[in-house]
């Protein structure tokens, strides 16, 4: 028998059945109530009941009950304010009846399949592009030089083979004690105790400070560059020429940064004791990147040390051109998939958001916000700090060791948190660098945020003990795992991919030490002339490598259980490798300044494969629900009575449900009449389900189309059922329900089965509501 239909939002069920006479025993009549969700349930809407044995039942009847309340949680009137489709869905596992068409792709990347997917097995370097200047004066002209500071030590902390980043404070008496007077500088000069070249993009800042000491974090002050180029240096002394002259004031102290993206080695420099100490990196140079569809799954079991207490902070570098835009760069949810915890870095309007702690029962949650510079959320290192104390309800954000936003009154706990994942949630993917995420079970002070900020966590923390977790990229071998470098042993698995990004230049220094020793210089005084010349340099960058997810074992059209070890979507191998295709060269502003290509080595062509699953859902009640602005349901709520008696065979047992939303409290009641049914259900097959059948679809038959059901031999009789709804404004006149509209089925066909989908507003027996 072919079937179609012309009917929107629809499920369509064929039951074969068989007509039955017989006498009534002495026990028909007799009455079974089984209760499932009630109105104590607040949100719960969904779990598994124990239901009465396979029996005979003369009728079995639905009771779903709606009540108006306070406690409700999706709005602020005790009845929804707007009409919503509900559904009550049944789900059955056994496949006794009927199973689920299915269908697996051969390979995911990034969370979806596209058409076709191109990949190169060698890979190619991004590069970022840096602008140099070089310099030459005519006729070897140079100014008055002046020494600074003492040259009997060394330091091999300012070029470092993987790279430097460093910074030092003058004192205005330093420059006066050398002889140095108000007016230009043109140059710079240190000493080298070792001969190296190909000091690459050898960078010298400079800037005028009322400062008395150098800053642990080396964020852009306003210096100015007054040196960037590859340079060589001899064992000796070494004079620097700058590409734009620096004017001191002759009062103020000056910062002297120096940096370097990588030399042959660690070069000693002469220098000597100072009394500020100077500021160094601590040779950080690996970090989490993110982009699209990147994300870290931290290891469930960490929600069993995670109560009444947390903390979580981080350093995050937000990509400039992308933020902000909707994303979560923290997830954390309980056993029923609710969201525990969730920091929003920022949202699409700039706003910073601190979720912490759900109410099991009514669902709600504690948040603060706030909204953020943008200087705060991207283009530069900022360190973010969040906690929560259930117990004296304070939840705070604190932005690089001072307190940002703060709430009270937060008194729900984060209890029950089975899964947690880093940089893209459900609402959103996090673009930019993360380094050092770490994960407390306790409240940190403010002084210990601003004291362990700049610096890798160790035992000497005083709360290193409550440390759940803590990534970074330094420590990591496996492209597939973010290890957890606490004790705890969290590990992350890797998906998407986030790169392990080295990071150059400017982009170190949020991580730090102190220094007692100060290379000696000397300082060029005068307005020397000069030909800068622009260079650009340009330099390898971290591969972004993507995870493609192969499900390669042959696919069959067949049912296959759930916990089948040949199922269809268990994957068959990881691969990592290089999309093909264009990549960008970006400048220092990460801005696209050319491209190069990476050449495909293998295209992937998507195949869909169907196969069936013995998990069925059958949907058995469904309505629109009222206009609930001023509506009242009455103490114990208002009742419609379902006749449920054809999915007899499915009601027993154990009986999984979900139903309702969340725009009242429900109640819903199952009662199984003893006795002889008219007829008993051989076979039920669900020909169509499908929510989104809207009414387009429908007439092209992208939707609902044209299907052949067998029919079972043993059956007398059969029985189309449907439950549909017209809420959807789809169609050609657009009116959706406030339209008369007759559905039908065609049977091998033929058109039969005519029905008008309407109901007078005078008929409704709830009223009065606040809409149509």
């Amino acid at each position: 028998m072919k079937v179609a239909t012309r009917s929107l939002l629809a499920t369509i069920l064929l039951l074969a059945v068989s007509a039955t006479t017989s006498v009534i025993s002495a026990a028909d009549g007799d009455t079974v109530r089984v209760k499932t969700l009630t109105f104590s349930d607040i949100t719960k809407r969904s779990g598994t009941w124990l239901f009465p044995p396979p029996d005979r039942y003369e009728k079995v009847l639905m009771e779903y009950t709606l009540k108006c309340d306070p406690a409700t949680t999706q709005d602020n009137y005790p009845c929804g304010e707007w009409d919503y489709l509900t559904y009550t869905i049944l789900t059955d596992s056994t496949g006794e009846f009927d199973s689920t068409r299915l269908t697996q792709v051969n390979y995911v990347v990034r969370r979806s399949t596209p058409d076709s997917f191109a990949y190169a097995t060698q890979f190619t370097a991004p590069l970022k592009r840096y602008r140099a200047t070089n310099v030459t004066r005519a006729g070897g002209a140079n100014g008055t030089w002046y020494d600074v500071g003492a040259t009997n030590q060394s330091t091999d902390l300012v070029i470092k083979k993987n790279g430097a980043r460093s910074r030092f404070l003058w004192k205005a008496s330093d420059l006066e004690a050398a002889g140095i007077m108000a007016g230009p500088i043109s140059g710079i000069s240190v000493t080298a105790l070792d001969s190296v070249g190909n000091i690459e993009l050898f960078t010298v800042r400079i800037g005028q400070t009322t400062a008395t000491s150098v800053d642990k974090f080396l964020k852009d002050d306003g210096l100015t560059t007054v040196v960037r180029r590859t340079v060589t240096l001899d064992d000796a002394r070494n004079e620097i020429p700058f590409s734009s002259t620096f004017n001191w004031d002759g009062t103020s102290n000056i910062l002297i940064e120096f940096s370097c993206n990588n030399a042959p080695k660690n070069v000693r420099l002469a220098g000597g004791a100072t009394t500020v100490a100077g500021v160094v990196d601590d040779g950080t140079r690996y970090v989490y990147s993110f982009r699209q569809a990147d994300q870290m799954q931290v290891n469930g079991d960490i929600g069993s040390e995670i109560g009444n207490e947390i903390t979580i902070s981080f350093w995050s570098f937000g990509n400039a051109n992308e933020l902000p835009v909707n994303n979560s760069i923290l997830e954390a949810y309980d056993d029923q998939d609710r969201r525990v915890l969730n920091i929003h870095m920022p949202w699409e309007n700039g706003t910073v958001y601190w979720d912490a702690g759900r109410d099991p029962n009514s669902g709600a949650y504690d948040r603060i916000e706030k909204a953020a510079p943008t200087t705060a959320t991207e283009g530069q290192w900022n360190h973010w700090t969040f906690t929560k104390n259930a117990a004296n309800g304070e939840m705070k954000i604190y932005l690089n060791g001072e307190i940002f936003h703060s709430g009270n009154g937060k008194s729900r706990n984060m209890t029950g948190i089975k899964r947690m994942v880093i940089g893209s949630g459900s609402a959103g993917s996090y673009r930019g660098m993360i380094d050092e995420f770490q994960v407390w079970n306790k409240v940190l002070a403010q002084s210990e945020i601003k004291s362990w900020m700049n610096r890798h966590i160790t035992d000497l923390h005083p709360n290193a003990t409550n440390l759940l977790a803590v990534y970074s990229a330094e420590s990591d071998t496996d492209p597939l795992v973010a290890r957890d470098g606490s004790a705890s042993a969290y590990h992350a698995s890797m998906f998407g991919l986030p790169t392990r990004d080295r990071i150059d230049l400017d982009q170190m220094g949020y991580l730090t030490e102190s220094t007692s020793t100060r290379p000696a210089i000397g300082l060029e005084t005068g307005s020397i002339p000069g030909s800068p010349l622009r260079v650009d340099i340009d330099v390898p960058q971290a591969i972004r490598r993507t995870s493609v997810i192969m499900y390669e074992r042959p696919v069959q059209p067949r049912v296959y259980a759930t916990d089948a070890p040949d199922h269809p979507a268990i994957p068959t191998d990881t691969l990592l490798v290089q999309q093909a295709g264009w990549i960008p060269i970006l400048d220092e502003a990460g801005l696209k300044v050319d491209s190069q290509r990476v050449a495909a080595d293998v295209t992937l062509r998507k195949v869909v494969s169907p196969y069936y699953s013995p998990v069925v859902q059958f949907e058995i009640g469904r309505y629109i629900t009222p206009y609930g602005i001023g509506l009242d349901l009455g103490p114990n709520g208002f009742k419609w009575v379902y006749d449920v008696t054809d999915f007899a065979p499915l009601l027993r047992n154990n009986v999984t449900l979900s139903a309702g939303n969340q725009q009242e409290l429900i109640d819903l009641t199952f009662i199984f009449i003893k006795g002889t049914p008219a007829r008993d259900v051989k076979q039920i097959d669900q020909v169509w389900y499908e929510r989104g059948a809207m009414f387009p679809d429908v007439l092209t038959n992208k939707a609902l189309a044209p299907v052949d059901v067998p029919l079972n031999p043993e059956a007398k009789t059969f029985k189309l059922k449907a439950v549909t709804s017209g809420h959807d404004f789809s169609n050609a006149t657009n009116c959706a329900e406030f339209c008369k509209r007759d559905h039908f089925f065609a049977i091998d066909g033929q058109e039969k089965f005519v029905w008008p989908l309407w109901k007078e507003c005078g008929d409704n027996p709830v009223y009065p509501q606040g809409g149509t």
